[in-house]
């Protein structure tokens, strides 16, 4: 036998109560959306990361003070579990420079019952500089990126890429979550460039990287600068020291021209009239001197191209020249990269 009720509010039959009312009753004196009268958001001037209570939120992409004003009273906003199919719209309304209003419209099913919610609730702005661009503005930083030569002072050119290196690598850290990684200030000494890193975490990973893929000399000098909280503070130096042969560099050994593919612990070349490779000390390597470098390769025209010789247009004399083709070199090749090394005509690889 089916049980009926009876509706305390309206007084028609109900086959079920919901918190003692029947469905539409209940619907209808639900609140279908929960939030806050006011909220108080901290908002950096510099970077727009803001805050509502202790932590600071660096948006992704928004920094539009509208976008974040959406974000804010979003997460502040909780829908009834038992709306189905609820759709909610958030409009600002006299925005300010330290209060705005957002106006809330909110549609939903309840039971088979269509209902609408407005209301409005308030966002208080205040102007703060967050904790990393107060470090930043402070001059913070918690490691030294030493850009130095290794037996020779760099070169401009050598800065100018080793700079971009570190920028765009510091930059792919940032983006990833590391706030302090940013470069506080760069200082050029008399025999290098010195970057003061925010992360001490950012500035080892940049100098792990360019050393593993540049074969640069790494070394790491921590120092003791106070303590926090019970722990030691260190700031460290990374000398990075750059080779004076490089990934690319042309080398002649004994009567062969060579070409380097590989730095690191040891060398590792590649002999550009027969392919072969070959692993040098760096021990060795100090009486091997370079002979040009892969950006002075010139483009040449492949005329016709043989199982062992290559006929070259040189773009030089326009003079047609039969050289050995080494076996890094594929038969449709259209153009190749070569350099005049005394009377000797070489192909180079690319990098």
């Amino acid at each position: 036998m089916n049980r009926e009720f009876s509706c305390p509010r309206c007084g028609r039959p109900a086959k079920e109560l919901h918190q003692s009312l029947c469905e539409k009753c209940y619907a209808e004196t639900l609140t279908l959306i929960e939030h806050p009268r006011t909220i108080k958001i901290n908002v950096c001037p510099a970077c727009t990361a803001y805050r509502t209570g202790k932590k600071w939120i660096k948006p992704e992409k928004e920094t539009d003070l509208n976008k974040i004003i959406i974000n804010v009273a979003e997460k502040n906003i909780k829908i009834h579990e038992d709306a189905e199919d609820p759709k909610v719209t958030l409009k600002i309304e006299n925005l300010g420079n330290t209060t705005c209003t957002v106006q809330i419209h909110a549609d939903a099913t309840v039971y088979n019952n269509q209902i609408t919610y407005n209301d409005e609730l308030v966002l208080r702005i205040q102007r703060e500089t967050c904790n990393i661009c107060s470090r930043l503005a402070g001059g913070y930083y918690e490691a030294i990126i030493q850009l130095r030569g290794e037996n020779h002072i760099p070169t401009d050119e050598e800065i100018e890429e080793y700079t971009e290196k570190i920028d765009k690598l510091i930059e792919k850290i940032h983006e990833k979550g590391d706030s302090t990684a940013f470069i506080t200030k760069t200082i050029k000494r008399k025999r290098g460039t010195d970057f003061y890193i925010g992360s001490n975490h950012a500035a080892r990973q940049i100098t792990q990287k360019i050393t593993a893929e540049d074969g640069t000399t790494l070394t790491r000098s921590p120092k003791l600068v106070g303590r926090k909280d019970g722990k030691d503070i260190y700031r460290t130096t990374y000398a990075l020291r750059i080779p004076e042969l490089k990934k690319g560099d042309i080398i002649k050994e004994q009567k062969n021209t060579l070409q380097i593919i590989k730095t690191g612990k040891t060398v590792t070349t590649i002999n550009l009239r027969d392919g072969t490779k070959k692993t040098i000390s760096k021990r060795d390597m100090e009486n091997i001197k370079k002979v040009a470098a892969v950006k002075d390769a010139k483009t040449a025209i492949v005329v016709s191209s043989e199982k062992n010789t290559l006929q070259i247009l040189d773009p030089e004399t326009h003079k047609t020249h039969t050289i050995k083709k080494p076996p890094f070199v594929s038969n449709n090749e259209k153009e190749a990269k070569i350099l005049k090394i005394g009377n000797e005509i070489v192909i180079t690889k690319d990098y």
